[in-house]
């Protein structure tokens, strides 16, 4: 015959709670050996402009899309024709800025160097 289950203890809880639940040996899963930690990857550079002008155009083709299927979309949901138009909009922004975004970053890195130098 089995024991009835019963709730934890205080204690018992607390240990649980530290140590991790028991494994089938008995011993507490804080006892394994913690794994090898790598040092994370260098960040992947990318064409800014390429990646804005891709997601600009997706945006482009959804309202052209939107804007054929008007008289079939209810309503309610019309504002996604507005989402689009937003997105591209916010992606021309995005092809103007970024340029601009680069170029000052690479000024301020230029005077640091030559403040350290």
């Amino acid at each position: 015959m089995t024991e009835p289950l019963t709730h934890a203890t205080a204690a018992e809880a607390s240990v649980w709670a530290v140590n991790g639940p028991s494994r089938q040996d008995g011993r507490p899963a804080a006892d394994r050996p913690a794994p090898v930690r790598r040092d994370p990857p260098p960040p992947l550079e990318a064409n800014d402009r390429l990646v804005t002008a891709v997601i600009t155009a997706g945006w482009a083709v959804a309202f052209v899309v939107l804007l054929s299927v008007r008289s079939d979309i209810p309503r309610g949901d019309r504002w996604w024709i507005w989402t689009a138009v937003a997105g591209f909009g916010m992606g021309l922004f995005g092809l103007l800025y970024v340029p601009y975004l680069q170029r000052s970053r690479a000024r301020q890195a230029k005077r640091r160097s030559a403040q350290r130098s």
